[in-house]
């Protein structure tokens, strides 16, 4: 981190606790309950709020934008030192908002791009081939390509053969990637520049995620990737991901996710 980057950091931090100590949220004990509201200091609310959206109880926290969820997550780390559970509750908070906007963005691709060409990005982040096809040819692939009549007609069969005659015929042409780091992810639409370099101002509470949370996080991006989807918001696909058994050490304990249960789950979903 630069200096100029930790006196970003350090200004954030001071207005974060300047506006903590200011604000103050009215809330009713009760919906049903008729009687004066009463006021609750902001970092007490946001810690409320992270614990409820860690633990799958609402997305509403995850639906502001980035920008606010930085804000909100450096309030939050101002209290770690008296609340003890605070720091695992961040660490989760950060993932999940980083998971959330992924899903953001590929339903942003799908709809401006269509499941075909959503579906051949997303096997680009997904799988190394062994010739070491560039970018650029991968492009000259796509640009002889006609788009279907019916996106919405195309089916996940012709996909695979789709990605086959890009990609290559043979059954070891394509192999699941070793590692899929958000630094990747960033020469992706999944993540913008930008945004990745606003996510880095969080500092430790972001940076764990390459060092300890990468199985997990290339785990969701097989899953993604394959399963289907019938839901109308990033919201509704979020919470079917969260309620999912086979996810849920993945949204509990990331860091804890194995290379072997990542290759598990490669291995299960056919290219």
């Amino acid at each position: 981190m630069s200096e100029n980057d930790k006196l970003f950091l350090r200004a954030l931090k001071w207005a974060c606790a300047d506006l903590s100590r200011s604000v103050y949220f009215p809330s009713s004990l009760s919906d049903s309950f008729a009687g004066p509201s009463i006021r609750r200091p902001l970092d007490e609310v946001l810690s409320q709020s992270a614990d409820a959206a860690t633990k799958a109880r609402s997305v509403y926290f995850f639906q502001y934008p980035i920008e606010g969820s930085v804000i909100m997550t450096v309030i939050l780390d101002r209290q770690k030192d008296v609340q003890r559970s605070l720091p695992s509750v961040i660490e989760a908070l950060v993932f999940q908002r980083l998971l959330y906007h992924i899903i953001e963005q590929y339903h942003q691709r799908l709809a401006a791009h269509g499941r075909m060409l959503t579906h051949l990005m997303m096997t680009q982040v997904l799988v190394q081939d062994p010739q070491q096809r560039s970018a650029s040819s991968l492009q000259r692939g796509l640009g002889r390509l006609q788009r279907p009549r019916s996106i919405s007609l195309f089916s996940f069969r012709g996909l695979s053969s789709l990605t086959r005659t890009l990609f290559g015929d043979h059954p070891k042409a394509m192999q699941p990637k070793v590692a899929v780091s958000v630094e990747i992810l960033a020469e992706t639409p999944l993540i913008s520049t930008d945004t990745l370099l606003l996510l880095r101002k969080l500092g430790a509470n972001f940076d764990w995620i390459d060092n300890q949370a990468n199985n997990a996080l290339r785990v969701f991006l097989h899953h993604l990737s394959r399963y289907r989807i019938e839901y109308s918001s990033p919201a509704d696909h979020f919470k079917k991901h969260v309620a999912l058994k086979k996810l849920s050490k993945m949204f509990r304990d990331p860091a804890d996710v194995s290379p072997r249960t990542v290759t598990a789950a490669a291995t299960r979903i056919k290219p």
